[in-house]
């Protein structure tokens, strides 16, 4: 019970992503008509997600105006949430809108592909530079390739990707991202069963200062 109580926004933001995932996978594999009704999924889904989340703010901000019985405290709240609520009932009213906005994301992710390609391949040869300076060739290797063959992998995808009549079509496109948000939404929800371990540096340090501290006596009676 403790467990979906702390892990229970978490899995509705799963479910929520894996809703998108799927639609977008249905979008992109689809025809026409469907992949039409596909997005207008997306455009409602998200919609209700906004308008239910601006809702809930709006009313905890309601109570906490009249508990705090301080009037600002409202208007700064409430300002945000109204802007989420629009929102939300413009993904609701006009559903083309967030199939709009994907296809332009989907466009963006090519171009963004290639210039990263080109970052992460600068970021290789300064690593080479630097490692024939410093030395540590033999070390550095792994990186250098691992970062080079990232670099050709992402501006040549995205190199296939651009344009109006690109080699991989927006429909290949889409259902890849529809799958990254399938795996994204898994993963976050295998998240919530695994204890990740924490690392407490100030108690660790503290147990060092007194090692350190008890050394001088022990070394001060066997004298």
């Amino acid at each position: 019970m403790e467990l979906v109580k702390k892990s229970l926004g978490k899995w509705i933001t799963a479910a929520i992503i894996l809703v998108i995932g799927i639609l977008c996978i249905v979008a992109g594999a689809a025809t026409n008509e469907a992949s039409a009704d596909a997005y207008k999924g997306i455009s409602v889904t998200i919609g209700v997600v906004f308008i239910v989340v601006s809702a809930i703010a709006l009313i905890l901000g309601l109570v906490t105006t009249i508990m705090t019985k301080n009037q600002t405290t409202f208007a700064s709240t409430g300002l945000a949430a109204a802007a989420t609520l629009a929102a939300g009932i413009f993904c609701v009213v006009d559903k083309t809108v967030a199939g709009n906005l994907i296809l332009y994301f989907i466009s963006y992710i090519p171009y963004l592909l290639i210039v990263a390609g080109f970052i992460i391949a600068i970021d290789a040869i300064f690593m080479l530079v630097f490692s024939i300076i410093n030395k540590t060739i033999k070390s550095a290797i792994p990186a250098i390739c691992i970062g080079c063959i990232i670099a050709i992998v992402a501006i040549v995808l995205g190199a296939l990707s651009v344009g109006n009549d690109p080699v991989i079509e927006k429909s290949a496109q889409l259902i890849v991202f529809g799958i990254v948000l399938i795996v994204v939404a898994v993963f976050s929800v295998l998240t919530t069963f695994v204890k990740t371990p924490s690392i407490n540096l100030g108690k660790k340090k503290d147990s060092v200062d007194a090692e350190v501290k008890e050394v001088p006596a022990e070394e001060k009676k066997s004298e």
